[in-house]
């Protein structure tokens, strides 16, 4: 346990079971980048664990890849009645385009949700992530440059020369200038990357209008914007600003937050290293049909025969064999999960 959870004197699955009782959901915890495999590995937890008619999922991640994050998306909307998202801290890129799935969307005041603007590497840039909004408007401002040079070389040269000049001429005369002056910018810019970029813009765009379809918490200008209109990729959308973005949106209730602060970083940060899916909420079936096996059990020892009884502790002994699943706690240092 952390000190959180000795200050709030609240037990961690207490505030868990109280958080999934109140919205009646499964209650997940995701710590992790958008790659090939972290779908998977949700899709085969919702179908083992699902209990409940609605997925609380607390969302923290980097971004990552958009088909991911659509998946996840997409599987938790066919497969709940209602899909929240429980944005606890850093939430950026495909962690916004998740977002656009759920039906409400929960912020903490530590929440930050951000663009969804494409990244792209760098030219002879090891590793090294641009916006590809920055490629775009690169484009729009030399268009509009280009436009302006030759404007102002077309009226010199009808002023300078006092009408001596055609038209026809100053315009030829004009274009041989400002071409001069920018072809040598436009052959640095490869077609294919700015497909590239156009496409993949298009395709979170794309990704988004099929997800409002089922959560109706935005509008299409709204998506507009978080594709095309923020000035940077890491651009903060505060819970303040989100709610010129989505319709139903909210701060979390005091057991939420309290479940927050308990999972400590891991609800706030993302994770280095191994990436983090926790059902939560998960309550062991055999766990509970033995309680009530013991109960059962207590009520009757005083009018059952012995070979009643022999026949009951044989019963108790092969469910004492069965396998028990692994325990999930919170660590002492750092609030980490661990099994």
């Amino acid at each position: 346990m952390n000190k959180n959870m000795h200050e709030n004197n609240e037990p961690f699955q207490t505030l868990i079971e109280q958080a999934s009782d109140t919205l009646n959901a499964d209650v997940v915890l995701m710590n992790a980048s958008f790659e090939r495999g972290i779908d998977n590995r949700f899709i085969d937890g919702i179908r083992t664990n699902k209990q409940k008619q609605n997925l609380l999922l607390i969302l923290v991640t980097p971004g990552g890849d958009a088909d991911v994050a659509y998946r996840i998306a997409r599987y938790a909307q066919d497969n709940y009645k209602k899909f929240f998202i429980f944005v606890s801290g850093y939430c950026k890129s495909a962690g916004t385009l998740c977002a656009l799935g759920a039906h409400e969307i929960i912020m903490c005041d530590q929440g930050e949700l951000g663009p969804l603007d494409v990244q792209f590497y760098k030219k002879d840039d090891l590793g090294e992530l641009d916006s590809g909004l920055v490629l775009v408007e690169a484009l729009q401002t030399l268009q509009q440059k280009a436009f302006d040079l030759f404007e102002h070389h077309l009226m010199e040269i009808k002023r300078k020369s006092g009408g001596q000049i055609s038209f026809k001429l100053a315009t030829e005369i004009a274009t041989k200038m400002t071409v001069g002056l920018f072809e040598p910018i436009y052959r640095q810019i490869d077609p294919v990357m700015i497909g590239n970029i156009i496409r993949s813009m298009t395709i979170a765009k794309d990704y988004g209008t099929r997800l409002r379809l089922i959560s109706q918490n935005f509008t299409e200008q709204a998506l507009d914007m978080l594709v095309d209109l923020y000035p940077s990729h890491g651009f903060v959308i505060d819970r303040r600003e989100a709610k010129m973005l989505f319709r139903n949106i909210r701060a979390p209730s005091e057991a939420e937050d309290n479940l927050a602060k308990v999972l400590g970083m891991n609800s706030r940060i993302p994770c280095v290293g191994d990436p983090i899916l926790e059902f939560l909420s998960y309550r062991q079936p055999d766990q509970e049909a033995g309680h009530e096996k013991e109960n059962s059990a207590k009520q009757t020892s005083g009018v059952q025969s012995r070979d009643e009884g022999e026949q009951g502790g044989a019963n108790d002994n092969r469910s004492s064999r069965s396998a028990e699943p692994p325990k999930r706690a919170l660590s002492e240092k750092g609030g980490k999960l661990v099994n």
